[in-house]
Formats: C-alpha cells, structure tokens, sequence
C-alpha cells in the first residue's frame, strides 16, 4: 500500500482503490486538489485501468468552489467515486457540487466508508 500525508488529507492507495480521507477541520483549496489530482495521475498513468475512490469528507470543514471544480473536470477517465459524509450540512453542500460542479464519472454519496468500498468492489467488477 501506498500511503500520502497531504496538509489537507491523507491517500491510501492499494491495488485500484484510492482512499482520500481529509483532516478534521481540512479547509481544501485548489492547490491541495492539483496536488491530489497530481499524486493520483502519477500512481495510476494508465487512464484505460478503471479506478475507485473513495472521498471521506466526514471531517473536512469546506471544499472551496475552485477545488470542487478542479476534482470535477481533472478526474481521470475510468473512475468511480465514493463521497463519505456524516453530517447533515454536508449532504446539502454535496448536492451542490453535483448541481453546480458536475462530476465526469459515476459518483455516489454514503454515510461510512463499508457502503462505500463495497459500492466500488461490485462496480469495479462491472467496468
């Protein structure tokens, strides 16, 4: 497994699951999702491999609009993603960026990373 400790968050990367877990009270800019995006596209350069993340925003303060529309349009080809959230302010703010940022890929939201990882194990299968 790989792991990254990031100011922001922490990736964990093993076989073709990445799991991105932000630090409580994570203010996410821009440059911290360039950096992300960066780390994912050196780990993984073959964009015909499908790919699974999981986004565990259960303790990050905000995602700023600049880094919700970054992940949204410089995502990888070939990706699920998994959002964890456990508040309720989040759901909305998650809803928002689905309104307004539009993902590329197939995306879900779930309340604990289990759901989430069992999601991207029976969709990785399919893609």
């Amino acid at each position: 497994m790989n792991h990254f400790d990031l100011k922001c968050a922490t990736l964990d990367i093993e076989k073709n699951i990445v799991k991105i877990k932000y630090k409580q009270s994570a203010v996410v800019q821009l440059e911290d999702a360039i950096e992300i995006v960066k780390i994912i596209a050196e780990q993984f350069p073959d964009e015909q491999i499908p790919l699974g993340m999981i986004n565990n925003i259960s303790q990050a303060k905000e995602l700023t609009r600049e880094a919700r529309d970054y992940f949204a349009q410089n995502t990888r080809p070939n990706v699920l993603n998994a959002i964890v959230i456990n508040k309720y302010i989040q759901s909305i703010l998650t809803k928002m960026y689905f309104t307004f940022s539009k993902p590329k890929d197939k995306t879900e939201i779930f309340d604990n990373e289990t759901e989430a990882m069992n999601w991207l194990e029976i969709n990785l299968k399919t893609k």
